[in-house]
């Protein structure tokens, strides 16, 4: 029977500055809240406990906020990075990334502009349990590109004005989904192996995913803010707009666990096709 009710907020506040960009919790949303990948941060707030005061009712168990460095209007700065890894019996990563900042017009309009390039290699082996030349090494592969940009702007000593734009898109190639538990619930005769194949052994260093077919996901978003600050002795007043534009795709089949959960139990899984790793 569907239901009628409405999906429950989230349960952890993850900011941008001072925009949320975290996702409600339905039974249909498999992306969940999306996770930045930023690499130019003035700082991380990892504010514990219920927020719900400052940060609404998304923040029963606590807030997240990264907060990127406001372009200097005195200095220049330039931030470099760069990554390389390898995964046992998986592919090599990488990641490199610059940011550079600093005055247009001295005191009043600054700019610092920042982008990222992230590879994760791939560490599952796709392996159809439908077709034995159907195999694919390191399938689960990540791409992710990060981009922004921000302005400035100060026309007077006690008022500020700073647009921004950030940038993500992740990809991944498939899913990075593995069954290593047999479902097996009666017994068997002491001759047969409860879990003949279709289960990946992680500790001998097998990480075979039988899906039948690759199952590739995205995740892009964009926000755009603009954020204006007055600093009017004894106080300052903050206004910030912003709007969080999410395109999320993601393909997910469960055949091959269905069926490993529904058929295996009755000893089914031994007609399954047993092949070589």
């Amino acid at each position: 029977m569907a239901s009628n009710r409405p999906p429950a907020p989230a349960t952890a506040a993850v900011y941008i500055d001072d925009t949320p960009i975290q996702a409600r919790n339905a039974s249909i949303n498999y992306s969940g809240s999306t996770v930045p990948y930023i690499f130019d941060l003035e700082r991380i707030e990892v504010l514990r406990g219920p927020q719900g005061t400052l940060f609404g009712s998304s923040s029963q168990g606590g807030a997240i906020r990264f907060i990127t460095p406001t372009p200097s209007l005195t200095s220049y700065s330039v931030y470099a990075r760069a990554r390389a890894s390898i995964v046992d019996d998986g592919d090599p990563s990488y990641e490199a990334g610059v940011a550079v900042g600093g005055p247009i017009i001295a005191d009043r309009l600054g700019f610092r502009v920042s982008f990222l390039q992230r590879e994760e290699g791939g560490w599952i082996d796709r392996q159809s349990w439908q077709d034995p030349n159907d195999r694919n090494p390191n399938s689960n592969a990540t791409h992710a590109s990060i981009f922004r940009g921000a302005l400035n702007i100060a026309p007077t000593d006690w008022l500020s004005i700073q647009p921004s734009l950030y940038y993500q898109n992740v990809k991944q190639d498939d899913r990075p989904a593995l069954y290593t538990v047999c479902p097996a619930t009666i017994p068997l005769a002491p001759t047969v192996n409860p879990c003949p194949r279709g289960v990946a052994d992680p500790d001998s260093g097998d990480f075979t995913s039988y899906a039948p077919f690759a199952q590739p996901q995205s995740d892009r978003f964009i926000l755009p803010a603009m954020k204006v600050v007055a600093e009017l002795e004894p106080m300052t007043v903050t206004a910030v707009s912003s709007y969080l534009y999410r395109k999320s795709n993601a393909f997910n089949d469960a055949t091959h666990t269905n069926d490993r959960v529904s058929l295996e139990p009755a000893g089914c899984s031994r007609s399954f096709p047993a092949f070589a790793r």
